[in-house]
């Protein structure tokens, strides 16, 4: 209920000028986008039922509205912003892409390129070197193809039984299994979305076809992107929470895949992008590891505008996750306009009790 009740107060009367208001008043505020990919599919695949790759039409007229009332710009640029070495156009806007999705090149790349709208594409390395799976994909793609109507998964002290015999229910066991699995330190998370796997009776080959638009880059594709004028940065190489990882881990995942990005565009790698990237899967401690990798810059998933001040290695940005996704409520995110619903509903209800 909550998901139409916001989009509804972003369509209604008055709201597209209030969205042009607020874009006037944070054009000195850059905003970072964050996308995973972009599909020819229509919605309605249950391999995409949160709408994680964005249908193309809908992408494009995002993109559209982007380049009419914005002004966009790398990420690598508002990182030198931050760090006082670049000035910035008003209403500046970067746009990037998490995990490495092969539709990234195929579907979103030509609309950007028409566009000259720059990129950044942090790839997780082991996902395109090796056609790995990234773990979430695993999960949605087993229970899509799976010919059993109830899971169940005997856990040290925690027995799982969850019905799945449409896709309703199997949507909803796959936001179960994601929570826990994500619970789990990342030394142990692999061999727990094996045993799902597993449990739901899929073989390799069932996995890696449930749905081709979870296909990863190739080493080659990275080339061609950067030569389509897309910056290619690191996801990590085995999409591992980081502040869940030893410190010996971190590093791996960090040198490992900047190498290999470095080694595939022919280009020095500095740009990085947090798994999950939330509070909490960042901190100090990985912070000063991803500096001391040699990357440039880092960004989160902390939905919120860049100002002076941000940290460089914590840059935020706004994930666009979701086909349901209406353009007044795309426009409302780049303009700030939701903080200017927050303001109003703390000045009617009070602030928030501590």
């Amino acid at each position: 209920m909550k998901y139409p009740v916001k989009s509804s107060l972003y369509s209604v009367p008055g709201s597209a000028v209030l969205s042009r208001i607020a874009a006037h008043a944070n054009r000195g505020t850059p905003v970072v986008l964050a996308f995973h990919g972009v599909t020819g599919d229509p919605p309605g695949n249950l391999c995409n039922y949160e709408g994680k790759h964005l249908h193309l039409p809908l992408f494009a007229r995002f993109m559209e509205h982007l380049r009419e009332r914005y002004a966009p710009v790398s990420l690598s640029r508002i990182a030198r912003w931050l760090e006082g070495r670049a000035v910035l156009p008003e209403r500046a806007v970067a746009v990037t892409f998490d995990d490495g999705y092969r539709n990234v090149l195929t579907n979103a790349v030509p609309v950007l390129n028409a566009l000259e709208i720059p990129g950044s594409v942090y790839v997780v390395s082991d996902f395109v070197k090796e056609g790995e799976m990234v773990w979430t994909d695993a999960i949605v793609s087993a229970l899509s193809v799976t010919k059993k109507d109830r899971f169940r998964l005997e856990l040290p002290g925690r027995p799982i039984d969850l019905p799945i015999g449409n896709d309703t229910q199997k949507a909803a066991a796959d936001t179960e299994l994601k929570a826990l699995c994500k619970s789990f330190a990342d030394s142990e998370r692999m061999g727990l979305v094996s045993k799902i796997v597993s449990a739901l009776g899929v073989s390799d080959g069932e996995l890696a076809g449930a749905w081709r638009d979870h296909d990863p880059l190739t080493p080659a594709d990275l080339r061609t992107l950067v030569e389509r004028g897309i910056e290619v940065g690191s996801h990590t190489a085995g999409h591992k929470i980081l502040t869940r990882c030893t410190p010996e881990e971190t590093r791996r995942e960090l040198e490992e895949s900047k190498r290999f990005v470095e080694s595939a565009t022919g280009k020095r790698c500095d740009e990085f992008s947090y798994p999950n990237g939330g509070w909490g899967d960042f901190d100090a401690r990985t912070g000063k590891a991803v500096r001391k990798a040699g990357y440039r810059l880092a960004s989160t998933a902390i939905p919120m505008r860049v100002r002076r001040g941000h940290d460089p290695y914590e840059i935020p940005r706004y994930t666009i996750a979701h086909n349901r996704t209406t353009m007044a409520e795309f426009a409302a995110k780049l303009s700030g306009y939701p903080g200017y619903l927050r303001a109003i509903k703390r000045k009617i209800v009070g602030p928030r009790e501590p």
